[in-house]
């Protein structure tokens, strides 16, 4: 602070300009740029959704496992979900299709 009084101990408007000038041409490089302090925030959240991201995917691979091994083993269960997934009815069965009535 000594820096910035003139003589009269009170604080040098020009002294106190140049000084913030100085810090900001220390500080924008250092918070902009493609290696700044912006950039290093905005990269440390896009790892932080891809890695949700790889979570999300591999669980979803493991449940896609899960199921092509109970199909393989022709399990009736497995079976029958996915011909249900597929729209598919069992012989016999009657298919009741509800439409909304049009206005």
């Amino acid at each position: 602070m000594r820096l910035l009084k003139g003589k009269d101990g009170r604080i040098h408007p020009g002294k106190l300009g140049l000084l913030i000038v100085v810090i900001a041409a220390i500080l924008i490089p250092f918070c902009t740029g493609s290696r700044g302090l912006f950039t290093l925030i905005r990269l440390h959240r896009d790892v932080n959704q891809l890695q949700q991201d790889i979570t999300a995917t591999t669980s979803e691979n493991a449940a896609i496992e899960d199921t092509i091994k109970a199909l393989e083993e022709k399990d009736p269960v497995a079976v029958e979900r996915e011909a249900r997934n597929l729209g598919m009815i069992k012989e016999g069965e009657t298919v009741y299709k509800v439409v909304p009535e049009e206005k």
